[in-house]
């Protein structure tokens, strides 16, 4: 039973790192516990503290193997581009100066190229490129293969290098930031003021001691945070979804074709005539991929777009669901409630995974729908964490307090 238990937390966190599972085999994990409780508890304590303890250690443990593992099976940093100029991933080159732009391509010598994506739309002759520049206008995507950003790129400066081989990109412009942003005046900005986002979603293979196919997103968010933590607190799971299974839609390509287990697909050998087809081959199925991710990212924003303004309040209340805070507090169960250690408030976890913030004198500060891989990477890091016994039945006395007499 504990290893079954231990078993399924390695893989919940291997599962949210993208840890390929077939590739991780037999793993070594090594803890030191401190058990606490194992004499009757006084009336009014709890060992709730050293249970907790061994949680964090069990996650942060399994957590940094997963990061030892998703090193080695995705062989540059995630956000980043390789620059062949520079020779590496850390240079200036590797991500987009600014919120709004999108990579464009090589330079001769291997100097990754960043665009503003109105511009490119433009310059491509997008049908839909008048929306960018329309009040509530959906966001675009432009799909690219491999081939275009790589045209100019000489061979002694990378092309069809196997450090990072582009096999295709979709281009997506302009995601609205919902992040609150600051007006000069120190008041909230209005939606015309606030930031807008591109995002550049590449299909990369790498060809280091075996082939693989990886999906990498690049942005760049106005305060300088990786583009991934907008993933994380975006509401719109529809998007984490989409780009989730583009992901491992091309995790499996090294699972078929010629080819497949190496750089040169015969074992070091002479490519035979059928291997030499296989980067083809390959090209063109993960093309497929981009383009049906492309469509998927189209559906969900012009369904979005289409949406009444009455309809989109109604939306919005859904997603926000204040009203149903205080019910949903009262019937959580202890494994419903977290604390959120940096902001001190207390987090209650409803039905349909709305999220409800409480501060410590059981007034509703906001709720918000989380996609469910932000409420287990927020519990698993410790973000959030269950509180003891005590007080937690502390919170809920307060809480009952508040409830309006009936």
């Amino acid at each position: 039973m504990v290893y079954r238990e231990l078993q399924e937390i390695v893989r919940e966190v291997f599962e949210r790192r993208d840890v390929p599972l077939q590739r991780a085999g037999a793993i070594r994990l090594a803890l030191e516990a401190e058990i606490e409780g194992l004499r009757d508890a006084a009336p009014g304590q709890s060992d709730s503290g050293g249970r907790d303890r061994f949680v964090e250690l069990l996650v942060a443990r399994a957590n940094e193997l997963a990061r030892q593992l998703t090193l080695d099976s995705v062989p540059f940093p995630p956000g980043q581009l390789h620059c062949f100029w520079c020779g590496g991933f850390e240079c200036a080159h590797t991500t987009p100066p600014e919120p709004r732009a999108v990579f464009r391509g090589y330079s001769s010598t291997g100097e990754p190229l960043w665009t503003e994506f109105a511009s490119l739309a433009l310059e491509s002759q997008h049908p839909g490129i008048d929306s960018l520049y329309r009040g509530g206008g959906a966001p675009l995507t432009l799909v690219q293969p491999g081939s275009k950003l790589t045209q100019a790129q000489l061979s002694v400066y990378g092309k069809n290098s196997g450090v990072y081989r582009i096999l295709g990109q979709v281009l997506l412009g302009y995601i609205p930031f919902k992040a609150p942003v600051k007006a000069p005046n120190g008041n909230g900005a209005s939606a015309a003021d606030r930031p807008r986002l591109a995002l550049t979603i590449q299909a990369v293979e790498t060809r280091h001691a075996t082939r693989r196919h990886h999906l990498n997103v690049l942005g760049a968010l106005p305060d300088g945070q990786p583009v991934s933590q907008f993933l994380e607190e975006s509401l719109d799971w529809r998007l984490v979804d989409a780009l989730g299974n583009a992901r491992a839609k091309l995790g499996e390509l090294w699972l078929s074709g010629s080819g497949a287990n190496g750089g040169d697909g015969n074992g070091g050998a002479r490519p035979r005539r059928d291997d030499r087809a296989a980067p083809r081959a390959v090209e063109r199925k993960a093309m497929r991929i981009l383009t049906r991710l492309a469509r998927n990212l189209d559906r969900i924003y012009r369904q979005r777009s289409r949406r009444t303004q009455h309809a989109q309040e109604r939306h919005r209340d859904r997603e926000r669901p204040a009203s149903t805070a205080l019910r949903d507090a009262l019937r959580a169960n202890g494994e419903s409630i977290y604390r959120d250690v940096q902001a001190g408030t207390w987090i209650v976890i409803g039905p349909r995974s709305r999220v409800h913030v409480f501060n410590d004198s059981g007034h509703h500060v906001t709720s918000v729908v989380y996609p469910g891989e932000t409420i287990r990477k927020r519990t698993t890091q410790g973000k959030w964490r269950r509180p003891a016994d005590d007080v937690r039945q502390a919170f809920m006395s307060t809480l009952r307090a508040t409830r309006p007499a009936e």
